[in-house]
C-alpha cells in the first residue's frame, strides 16, 4: 500500500510505518488487542475529500477547535491502494488521473470512539460524498473520496466505485440497465446475506423505514407504525365491510426476516408465508418465528418474487413491503402479486419509486439519474420508475380500488439515523469487516438522503383489490 508525503519524511516517521492506505469515503485502521482479541480503534486515520491542503485545515484546524488537543499529528500526501502502483510519480503525473493515487490527509487523533464518531460527523459538514471525483472546484481523479482500513495491519478493504461508474458512463450505460436479471439477484441476495446480520442488532426484526409524525419517534414503535398504517390505508375503503375482508392468510414478498407478516399474524390471527432471496433471511426469520411460537401459523423459504412457489388465488392479503425496487420488470412483478391473490383479495405495495414525470420531460435529468445509479451500484436495483408506473400495471390487470400516495415526508428522519448508526464505532468496524459490499450500502445512505431531499426519490404506497 503506498502512500507518498508531501511534507518531510521525519514527520511521517513520527506517525509510525504500519498505516493502512486504501480508497473509498473515510478512512479507519483496526487493530486487534492480543490479550483479549477484542477490536480497538488504532489512533490514526487517512481522509481524502479533494485538496488535501483543505482537508487538512477542515481537520487539523477546525476540528481541533470542536474538540481541542484530539488532533495529535498530520500530514498530507497521495494514497494508493495497489501494492504494484507506480514508485514516486510526479505531482503533474498524479494529478493527470492515471496513477490511481488520491490525495489525502493522514491524521493522529486521541484514538477516543465518541472523538473518532465527532470526527466522521464533521467529515460529512464540509465532503460531498454523491459527487464524482470532485469537491467544490476540485476536480479529477485525485479528489476522489477515500478512506483506509485493516485488521490487525494485515486485512485491507478498499473500493472506487467513482471509478467504476465513471467507466460506466463512457460507455454510456447506466448501473440499473447494464446488469443482467441474474446478475441483480445474486448481487440482493449477496447484499442481505453479509448486511442483515448487523443491521439486525442495529435496527431490530423490522428492516424498513418508519413512519414519523412528529420526528420523534421511537424507530422501533415507527417501523411497526408503518406497518398499521399501510393496512389501514389499503384498508380504508372497505368501511363497515372491513372486519369481512381483513385476512385469513397472506404472503410477505422480500419478507426480509419476517418482521412484517409477524406482526399481520398476530394482529389477524391469520396464516402466512414469506419469501427473499436470501437464505441468511430466511434461515433468521424461520427462528424469530419459532421463538414467537407462531411456527404454526407462518413459514419462510427462499424464493424469487417474479416466479413465486404458490398456487393461482391462494392469499386473501398480499403484501410487498419495500421489495418492489429491486424487481427488474414491474409489470411482471405485479402481474404474479395478482396470480396469486385470492379474488377480493387486497394487494398491498410500499416501495422507493422516482417523481413523476413533468410535463414535456421524456426522462429525470442527468444529474438525477446519476444520483440514482449511484444507490442502484450498492444496492443492487434496476432502473427506477414512477408510482404511476404501479397504477397503470394494475389498471391493465384489472384491479379494482387502485389507491396510491406519497409517504415521502413521513419517512424523513429513517436515513439520517440510518446513516448515524453506520458511524458509530462497533458498527463502523463490523461493516468493514463484513466486505464492501456492506460498507457501500452504508455510503449509500447519503445518496438516498439527498434524493429524499432534492424530491427525486420518493416513498410511494399503492393498493389494490383484485375483483371478487
Amino acid at each position: 500500500m503506498r502512500f507518498l508525503p508531501v511534507v518531510s519524511s521525519m514527520l511521517l516517521l513520527s506517525l509510525g510505518s504500519s498505516l493502512a492506505r486504501g480508497s473509498g469515503l473515510a478512512g479507519l485502521k483496526m487493530m486487534s488487542s492480543a490479550a483479549s482479541g477484542a477490536a480497538q480503534l488504532s489512533t490514526k486515520v487517512s481522509l481524502g475529500a479533494g485538496c488535501y491542503w483543505g482537508t487538512e485545515k477542515f481537520i487539523k484546524k477546525d476540528f481541533n477547535k470542536i474538540v481541542p488537543g484530539s488532533i495529535k499529528a498530520g500530514a498530507v500526501g497521495f494514497m494508493n491502494p495497489d501494492p504494484n502502483a507506480p514508485p514516486n510519480p510526479t505531482y503533474r503525473q498524479v494529478c493527470g488521473g492515471k496513477t490511481g493515487y488520491v490525495e489525502v490527509y493522514d491524521c493522529e487523533f486521541d484514538g477516543k470512539e465518541d472523538t473518532f464518531e465527532k470526527l466522521m460527523k464533521h467529515f460529512f459538514t464540509f465532503h460531498d460524498a454523491s459527487t464524482l471525483n470532485r469537491q467544490g472546484n476540485d476536480a479529477g481523479f485525485p479528489c476522489t473520496s477515500s478512506r483506509s482500513s485493516s485488521s490487525s495491519g494485515t486485512q485491507l478493504f478498499g473500493f472506487r466505485s467513482s471509478a467504476a461508474g465513471l467507466w460506466r458512463r463512457i460507455r454510456g450505460k447506466r448501473v440499473g440497465s447494464s446488469r443482467s436479471e441474474e446478475q441483480l439477484k445474486s448481487g440482493i441476495a449477496k447484499f442481505y446475506d453479509e448486511s442483515s446480520a448487523i443491521w439486525l442488532d442495529v435496527w431490530g426484526e423490522d428492516m424498513h423505514h418508519g413512519y414519523y409524525v412528529t420526528g420523534k419517534e421511537n424507530h422501533k414503535e415507527a417501523q411497526v407504525d408503518m406497518i398499521d398504517r399501510s393496512l389501514a390505508f389499503a384498508y380504508a375503503s372497505e368501511g363497515e365491510n372491513a372486519p369481512r375482508v381483513l385476512p385469513k392468510s397472506m404472503v410477505d414478498v422480500g419478507c426480509g426476516v419476517g418482521g412484517s407478516s409477524r406482526h399481520i399474524a398476530k394482529k389477524y390471527g391469520c396464516t402466512g408465508k414469506g419469501i427473499s432471496l436470501s437464505p441468511y433471511q430466511i434461515e433468521r426469520a424461520n427462528e424469530f418465528t419459532r421463538a414467537a411460537k407462531l411456527d404454526s401459523k407462518l413459514e419462510y423459504r427462499v424464493a424469487d418474487a417474479m416466479a413465486m412457489p404458490f398456487a393461482n388465488d391462494s392469499f386473501d392479503l398480499t403484501w410487498s413491503m419495500e421489495s418492489g425496487e429491486h424487481m427488474p420488470d414491474k409489470r411482471k412483478f405485479v402481474g404474479e402479486l395478482a396470480r396469486v391473490t385470492a379474488p377480493g383479495g387486497r394487494i398491498i405495495i410500499v416501495t422507493w419509486c422516482h417523481r413523476e414525470l413533468k410535463q414535456g420531460e421524456s426522462s429525470l435529468e442527468p444529474r438525477e439519474l446519476r444520483l440514482l445509479d449511484k444507490i442502484n451500484d450498492a444496492y443492487y436495483l434496476p432502473d427506477w420508475v414512477p408510482a404511476s408506473d404501479y397504477l397503470t400495471i394494475c389498471k391493465d390487470l384489472q384491479l379494482e380500488d387502485i389507491r396510491t400516495d406519497d409517504w415521502s415526508e413521513f419517512i424523513a428522519p429513517f436515513w439520517p439515523a440510518v446513516f448515524r448508526s453506520a458511524l458509530v464505532p462497533k458498527n463502523f468496524i463490523r461493516m468493514m469487516r463484513t466486505g464492501m459490499t456492506t460498507f457501500k450500502g452504508a455510503i449509500a445512505t447519503l445518496y438516498m438522503l439527498r434524493g429524499f431531499q432534492k424530491g427525486i426519490v420518493k416513498f410511494a404506497l399503492i393498493t389494490a383489490k383484485k375483483s371478487a
